[in-house]
């Protein structure tokens, strides 16, 4: 009897190891499963990040390749002769979608020359209140070197900044009170290229025209239609006509252009590449570039 019970304690322990190196066996089992799933999630998110790189590759490609295109276009027109108001085009290749705009500086507020009412305008037309305008508007007038005659009162003394020339949009944004926000809104009514205190009406934004102190919001409205027709016939009138003021209109020079290229694939790449060209109308360089932005927001 003491050899049965010997012979069954040891089979009971075999028995009792088989269920221990089983219960290892799906542990391990179950390791490699989460191993393997981490892996194909690891895996996925690779081929994701891979995917969506290349995607943005291709739009960038396709970005540079507009901007290209937008100047060669630019180029081919007699100087004067055509309209370039920032009216989009879309050009596409493939799968691949890019809008093209071509924007005459002139039609924009210089803030290095643009009379202070202007400046002003611009400010309050993208949505600053009236004493932030006048407010900002003096600091940028000041910018000169000298402080412009409205911001010389006894309630507003004349604002410390250092002179200098603005050499870039991007540097208002450092002026105290211009936001986000404002920012936004006043980036594409304004230049620091075209160095013409004046605009010339009939390339200028609605709302460029909208910060000019003598035109209301329905004239403004009114001649943007009949200047659409106009641009719809190809005519491109060489007079102001009733927008003849000196100190606000001017016949542009033709000569600076910002150029705006926006891509997007099929499958969710985009980009976006900018451009400031100043043309030289010379055969061995016929243009030179002012600047180059590629705005990531």
């Amino acid at each position: 009897m003491g050899g049965d019970r010997a012979v069954t304690a040891t089979a009971r322990d075999r028995r009792s190891e088989r269920g221990a190196a089983l219960v290892v066996v799906l542990w391990g089992v179950a390791l490699i499963a989460a191993a393997i799933v981490a892996i194909g999630m690891v895996s996925r998110s690779e081929s994701l990040i891979a995917r969506n790189a290349l995607e943005d590759a291709r739009a960038r490609e396709a970005a540079e390749a507009g901007i290209q295109l937008a100047l060669h276009r630019l180029l081919s027109y007699p100087r004067g002769a055509h309209p370039f108001d920032g009216t989009p085009t879309t050009w596409r290749d493939g799968t691949v979608s890019v809008a093209l705009e071509i924007q005459d500086e002139e039609g924009k507020i210089d803030l290095n020359v643009a009379p202070f009412a202007l400046i002003e305008g611009a400010l309050r037309n993208a949505g600053a209140s009236d004493p932030a305008a006048r407010r900002i508007a003096c600091a940028i007038v000041a910018r000169r070197g000298y402080p412009d005659p409205q911001c010389l009162t006894d309630d507003t003394p004349p604002p410390a900044v250092q002179p200098g020339l603005i050499v870039a949009v991007e540097e208002t944004r450092h002026f105290a009170g211009i936001g986000d926000t404002l920012y936004r809104r006043l980036a594409p009514l304004v230049t620091v290229f075209s160095g013409s205190a004046a605009i010339d009406p009939r390339i200028a934004p609605a709302d460029v025209l909208l910060a000019v102190p003598t035109l209301s919001r329905g004239f403004v409205e009114s001649y943007i239609d009949r200047r659409a027709a106009w641009h719809d016939e190809g005519a491109m009138p060489q007079d102001l006509g009733e927008l003849n003021d000196p100190r606000f209109f001017a016949v542009s020079t033709g000569r600076t252009f910002a150029i705006s290229a926006r891509a997007a694939t099929a499958s969710g790449g985009h980009h976006t590449a900018e451009m400031v060209v100043r043309l030289t109308y010379r055969t061995d360089r016929p243009y030179a570039v002012l600047a180059w932005r590629e705005p990531t927001g």
